[in-house]
């Protein structure tokens, strides 16, 4: 029997919030889909970013949204963590002629910690509807320490293991204390009558913190490229952006460090921001015919363009970021599109999925090779390269597919920072088992029939290959003048025939349909007739041969 049963509470420190509070977003531009998020959520219908790129000293963020009184402001500020909010609950667009409503996105109430990742100190005017005094409000996050070089004031985070050491030195005996994260000062602002009706937010943040400084800006790509900022192209729109991205990323630079070539993206950081943004933010999708009504995307732009909202970054409104080369045919292969729409996959939640697939061609940016998981048209996350951890090898399909999922009902399965989710929630593994028969039973079977097909985009450039290489061998012979492959029809067993010092390649016959392993064989077999070391009937004597022995060795 037991004897002296103790209860012991499990407590948490509230030092944990330090740890979050310092850095939750995974990039400049998590951060800045955060304070985006918060605009979405406020109704608003435009957005706009100023980075004041390339010097990136402030960031302006301004909304037309609802905005916030006073009291509302001092519950957030004063409740970190804490929200009203419930994911998902309709909220009416501020002034739409369209009445539109649209589902909330945030629930956490972490917003502002957004700002103090990027930021050591921001200011915020706002003033909501049917009033004439709005606030001012001034934020000054202590996680962050200023340093002055040069005549400039920057910040960077604090030492965690130096805060981690002097911690330690406290005496565990007395209560834990609270500590600040920053300071807030609020300030009512008078607006003339005739604004009453206007409500907005506007988030500047200053004292930007060295590190976003140089992510954005890219300020030391000149220690790796001397005239980066020099070869840096203009570009009037965002369609601009995304061809500069596509193109960019299949070249890489003359300079090398440590003998290695440096990718030229790496000089492209500020544009790999927009990017992000497009990708993660709730954004309509450019006006191509693939969306337009009656073609085979547009469910999905239905599904975007309802909730009618804008971001415009530095003059470029973003859209989701497709560019119109994307969809135009390739080596004279059309993109092949999977989708599903409206299916249930877990309880009454639904889910609209699709797949494009670029036969022969690799998806470009790299970056939009995988799934992209969407809740309420918001990304989480970036593209998925595993798709959502398929468990069987697909070789290198992987590389030309890249698509999206829409579902409802993953909040309680996204993580704090709603850029990853909890894989043990019961709403992602159902969601996952949804897509990952889709992928085996339609998706890959398709595409590998495609493969084997000698129309296929591998076999045409295989047999491109193959007779180029043998046309260039048979200049140097005295028997063969030329090398060509002709249809001669599955009845003809032959594989090769030598007419007029022609050699015919059989593009019926099965071993000549120009698989990777069955193209080499056949290379080195040309090669020998073509040097004369042995004669096309002795080559498909020895390959019958071979065939025999192998029907033999299987049956056996």
């Amino acid at each position: 029997m037991s004897k002296g049963i103790e209860s012991i509470p499990i407590e948490v420190s509230s030092r944990i919030l330090r740890h979050i509070s310092r850095g939750i977003y995974r990039s400049p531009a998590g951060a800045l889909k955060e304070l985006v998020s918060n605009s979405y959520d406020a109704g608003s219908q435009k957005v706009t970013i100023n980075t004041g790129y390339p010097v990136i000293d402030k960031i302006v963020v301004t909304d037309n949204g609802k905005g916030m009184t006073e009291s509302k402001f001092k519950d957030i500020i004063t409740q970190i963590g804490f929200s009203e909010k419930n994911i998902g609950e309709e909220i009416d667009v501020i002034n739409s002629s369209r009445k539109t409503k649209r589902k909330t996105i945030g629930h956490y109430g972490i917003g502002f910690l957004a700002i103090g990742q990027l930021a050591k100190k921001a200011t915020i005017m706002s003033k909501a509807s049917d009033s004439v005094t709005g606030i001012k409000v001034t934020l000054d996050f202590d996680q962050f320490e200023t340093h002055h070089t040069k005549g400039k004031t920057t910040s960077k985070a604090k030492d965690e293991a130096e805060i981690e050491r002097e911690d330690k030195k406290k005496d565990r005996s007395k209560p834990e204390e609270t500590f600040n994260i920053g300071l807030c000062t609020i300030e009512r602002v008078a607006f003339d009558n005739e604004y009453k009706n206007f409500s907005f937010t506007r988030v500047e943040l200053t004292d930007i913190r060295e590190d976003v400084q140089r992510q954005i800006s890219g300020a030391k790509t000149s220690q790796l490229f001397a005239h980066a900022d020099d070869l840096k192209h203009y570009s009037a729109s965002f369609q601009d952006i995304l061809k500069l991205l596509r193109e960019k990323e299949k070249q890489t630079s003359e300079l090398r460090i440590n003998n290695q070539k440096v990718p030229r993206l790496r000089e492209y950081f500020y544009e790999m921001l927009l990017w992000e943004l497009a990708v993660y933010s709730p954004l309509p999708y450019p006006n191509f015919p693939i969306f337009s009504k009656g073609h085979e995307l547009h469910h999905f732009a239905t599904l975007s363009n309802k909730t009618e909202f804008e971001l415009n970054v530095d003059g470029f409104i973003l859209t989701k970021p497709y560019e119109e080369w994307f969809w135009e045919e390739k080596d004279g292969f059309s993109s092949k599109i999977y989708k599903w729409e409206n299916e249930i996959y877990y309880n009454d939640y639904k889910v609209s999925a699709y797949l494009v697939y670029q036969p022969g061609t690799m998806i470009r940016p790299k970056a939009m090779q995988g799934i992209l998981v969407r809740e309420n048209a918001v990304a989480v996350g970036l593209y998925d390269t595993t798709f959502l951890g398929y468990p069987f090898n697909e070789g290198t399909k992987f590389n030309s597919l890249t698509g999206e999922i829409f579902a409802s009902g993953l909040a309680g399965a996204m993580n704090i920072d709603r850029d990853s989710f909890n894989q043990t929630a019961e709403e992602y593994m159902a969601l996952t088992e949804w897509f990952h028969k889709k992928l085996y039973t339609e998706v890959f079977p398709e595409i590998k029939l495609f493969q084997k097909t000698k129309e296929s985009p591998s076999r045409t450039k295989s047999t491109t290959l193959v007779s180029e290489i043998l046309n260039s061998m048979a200049k140097s012979s005295k028997k063969i003048s030329k090398i060509e492959f002709q249809s001669l029809g599955k009845s003809e067993k032959n594989r090769v025939k030598i007419r007029n010092r022609t050699i015919i390649i059989n593009s019926d016959h099965k071993d000549c349909d120009m698989s990777a392993a069955k193209r080499e064989k056949l290379l080195l077999a040309m090669a020998l007739i073509i040097r004369g070391y042995i004669t096309n009937e002795m080559y498909e004597e020895v390959s019958d041969q071979l065939e025999t022995h192998k029907h033999q060795i299987k049956r056996n």
